[in-house]
């Protein structure tokens, strides 16, 4: 992201608003109160006006999730069937 931002020119902004608060992130820059950098298909999913996709030098890295657990939560129940969910959902993905 630091990247993107440095490649965009707004690299070293301070950072006013960290939220995972959709509603707010949309209020806020609708408001014209900065920027946001989301993934192009938030901004897909439900189009905002005033939203556009900068174009990048050198595209992102894919996203990475990776799972880590101790050998003894496979005695837990819910955190098998947790990351078993967790696991299907990401080989889902494209």
């Amino acid at each position: 992201m630091d990247r993107a931002l440095e490649q965009a020119g707004a690299g070293g902004s301070p950072i006013a608003l960290e939220t995972d608060e959709y509603g707010l992130i949309l209020s806020s820059v609708h408001r014209n109160l900065g920027f946001v950098c989301m993934f192009m298909s938030a901004s897909q999913e439900s189009p905002a006006d005033g939203l556009f996709q900068l174009p990048l030098e050198h595209p992102l890295p894919a996203l990475q999730v990776r799972q880590v657990m101790r050998h003894s939560a496979n005695h837990d129940s819910l955190l098998v069937a947790l990351r078993e969910a967790l696991g299907k959902s990401l080989a889902q993905q494209p």
